[in-house]
């Protein structure tokens, strides 16, 4: 018990406990939470088999039949479009509160595995310090994404894209590990689940599913010029997974549909350019004073990690610039996609995506910077002078720090606990979830085939999505109107109230 309260240990231990009650107004308001949208069209079979009383087996029978559908007649999402037809709602509309619940242990889990290997495999380190890292590399992020309500809120876009990059992170952290261990039976399997998983990801949305085939390439080269030829070969034949499943995606029928939808005609040279500017523009707005505030409360595990095995040392200094160059061409890669294909830069749950992958390359590139300068610049009295202050000091600073990140965020729009926590208290959440509610009763009366809905009258930003239409014809009336085994769903117009 005695080391819980050595000076580190009781830092990260109030670092925690600042970090859940902080988050705790985000957990309260995700229990206020709706499906909307897109959630009925992508689970209206399966709701339905539950409601008939179908087993697990009828469960993931149905979600397969409703992917397999879902490339024929819109996208060839075939591992998002399996996992959008299991919305929590499907089992009990007071389980879709868990959404944001599954992004946040997403995040966690997706920044652990890779700051873990990395700590492991390239820094050769056994220190614990990235289980702190990870945490605040992922409190900050829940924290400070640019839309919370499609990233961490409403189900289809945060299980289409959140979900998706953190499995891109995953999938970084497995060939990382594949690199670094030499038994044979180890890396076959290795091998093997990689592959599986890069197929998973060309099933997932397009930009992280291209962005982890250049991931792969990069991966490739590294490999191949540093003479480890084998493992080049087992990355190409990753890489084949990947392009197999992009390749299905990609030619599906329903993907075909939707582009001659959006019919866009963005050429490439504009693409790149146009990609390569928004690219500063994000750069320059995401480069905030708390994005300098965590890593400065990060530095000290960063520190740790780096010299638990004296890899510092090791490090090229000449390296840093083509870190920073693939680290801004990863971002420009993210932008063409959507641009190319719809002539913008997608919605706000593509944004996020490419915010995760600004912060985490961001935390990378400062790790490397912070390398380079234990390397060159003797630091032992700035070290020695932080030791030495207090650590109630120390504690403080922590809080301080974590809870400016809670408030200043981005410094455009509040951070995710912040608005949760005004429309917890302006009752704007809690009028929400009672109106959405009251439809229930409407929804699954059996007697009523055509269903009129008072309007909403709040609108919380964590929360509301798209509400139902007063035409009975709109695509996500028609969605709705199907899942709840309707013939019309609307909404009332202002004069029938």
């Amino acid at each position: 018990m005695g080391r819980i309260f050595e000076k580190k240990n009781l830092i990260k231990l109030i670092t925690y406990i600042t970090m859940i009650i902080i988050l705790i107004p985000i957990l309260i308001i995700a229990l206020y939470n709706h499906p909307s949208a897109d959630d009925y069209g992508y689970s209206d079979t399966v709701y339905k088999t539950i409601q008939v009383g179908g087993n697990c087996f009828d469960i993931i029978k149905e979600a397969i039949k409703s992917t397999i559908e879902g490339m024929q007649v819109w996208q060839g999402l075939y591992s998002s479009g399996f996992l959008l037809a299991l919305q929590p709602a499907v089992f009990g509309e007071q389980f879709y509160g868990l959404v944001t619940y599954i992004m946040i242990l997403t995040i966690i889990l997706g920044i652990g595995f890779l700051i873990k290997r990395v700590n492991k495999y390239i820094f050769k380190s056994n220190s614990k310090d990235w289980i702190i890292l990870t945490f605040l590399i992922s409190f900050f992020i829940i924290q400070t994404i640019p839309s919370p309500l499609e990233g961490l809120f409403w189900f289809n876009g945060a299980m289409n894209y959140t979900f998706f990059m953190m499995l891109l992170l995953y999938e970084i952290s497995l060939l990382i590990k594949y690199y670094n261990i030499n038994k044979i039976s180890n890396k076959i399997f290795i091998l093997v689940w990689t592959s599986i998983v890069s197929f998973i990801m060309s099933g997932g949305n397009h930009v992280t599913a291209f962005l982890s085939m250049l991931v792969m390439i990069c991966f490739i080269t590294y490999s191949t010029i540093k003479k480890q030829y084998k493992t080049s070969l087992a990355y190409v034949v990753i890489l084949i997974f990947g392009i197999i499943g992009f390749y299905i995606n990609m030619t599906s029928e329903g993907t075909a549909i939707r582009s001659n939808a959006i019919d866009c005609n963005s050429g490439i040279i504009e693409t790149m350019i146009k990609s390569a500017y928004q690219a500063i523009i994000y750069i320059n707005e995401w480069t905030s004073i708390s994005l300098i505030l965590m890593l400065i409360a990060a530095t000290p595990f960063i520190y740790t990690m780096l010299t638990k095995n004296n890899f510092y040392q090791k490090i090229k200094w000449k390296w840093i610039f083509i870190s920073i160059i693939l680290s801004y061409g990863a971002i420009c890669a993210m932008l063409c996609v959507p641009y190319y294909a719809m002539g913008w830069f997608g919605a706000g749950r593509l944004t996020d995506i490419v915010y995760i992958t600004f912060v985490v390359l961001t935390v990378l590139n400062y790790t490397y910077a912070m390398g380079i300068i234990l390397k060159y610049i003797d630091i032992t009295n700035v070290v020695n002078y932080i030791a030495n202050i207090k650590t109630y000091i120390l504690c403080f600073a922590y809080i301080l720090v974590l809870i400016i990140i809670a408030i200043a965020g981005n410094e455009n729009t509040y951070t995710t606990s912040h608005e949760a926590l005004v429309e917890l208290i302006s009752g704007e959440a809690k009028e929400y979830d009672e109106e959405m509610d009251s439809r229930i009763k409407y929804y699954l009366d059996e007697s009523l085939v055509d269903v009129e809905l008072e309007p909403l009258t709040v609108y919380p930003k964590l929360l509301y999505f798209q509400d139902l239409s007063t035409d009975s014809k709109d695509w996500k009336n028609i969605d709705a109107a199907i899942y709840y085994d309707k013939n019309t769903i609307k909404i009332k117009t202002q004069s029938n109230n």
